[in-house]
């Protein structure tokens, strides 16, 4: 309550407490390649700035496959990695639930669609496109709407690039991609909380509990280089 600039947020216990949200991406050695910190309590935002972020620090390889979790399933995030030729592995919510063993209690993109007629099938119903609105958000959202029913489907504006990540997180080589993240930016949050002690910010407002963020990254990283070179 000291730090005005940081923000109720949820943790992983589902306790509400004021915090920052922390952004890492490490590579496959478990270097941090870019970090940041913002205000943002949803992860969905920060894919786009995290992997600009890390393109400016390295160069990636031709066949470099990004793992994110359901947190940045976002039709916008997916649409920029098709864009920009970046092999991205995100499930939906409701397909990580079923990676990780829990009960399904969700149904995202749960719906086909036929691209010749423009129309979702949900079921044995056909929606057709009815239109395009915005949420209070200014979240676009597309409508589609069945007659016999006299019901309506809302959409993500982007819905056709979540069902095309869809289709590609149920192939087995991309789950196997996916589960690369347990072994790869997990521990390196586990090393920064558990081994550095890094659990929590002493310094106050976003600029400086950055660069408090920044230090904690550099001893990770510093860390690893002189393990990686003892191994050798």
């Amino acid at each position: 309550i000291s730090d005005p600039e940081s923000r109720m947020m949820q943790n992983k216990k589902g306790f509400s407490e004021l915090s920052y949200n922390t952004q890492i991406s490490v590579s496959r050695n478990q270097i941090i390649l870019s970090n940041d910190l913002c205000q943002d309590k949803h992860d969905a935002h920060q894919f786009i700035p995290q992997i600009r972020n890390a393109i400016e620090n390295v160069k990636l390889k031709k066949n470099t496959k990004v793992a994110l979790d359901c947190g940045y399933s976002d039709g916008k995030n997916i649409k920029f990695a098709e864009d920009n030729k970046i092999d991205l592995y995100v499930p939906s919510r409701s397909q990580a639930q079923e990676l990780e063993g829990k009960e399904q209690t969700l149904n995202h993109d749960n719906y086909e669609y036929d691209a010749k007629k423009d129309e979702l099938i949900v079921g044995k119903y056909r929606f057709y496109f009815k239109g395009v609105y915005a949420r209070k958000s200014g979240k676009k959202i597309i409508m589609y709407y069945n007659d016999k029913l006299k019901k309506k489907k809302d959409v993500p504006f982007y819905f056709r690039e979540r069902l095309r990540m869809k289709a590609k997180m149920e192939k087995p080589e991309s789950k196997k991609v996916y589960g690369t993240r347990k072994i790869t930016v997990e521990p390196v949050y586990g090393n920064i909380k558990e081994n550095l002690g890094v659990r929590g910010f002493l310094l106050r407002g976003l600029k400086s509990a950055k660069i408090e963020l920044n230090l904690a990254c550099i001893a990770h990283n510093l860390q690893k280089i002189w393990r990686m070179a003892a191994a050798k």
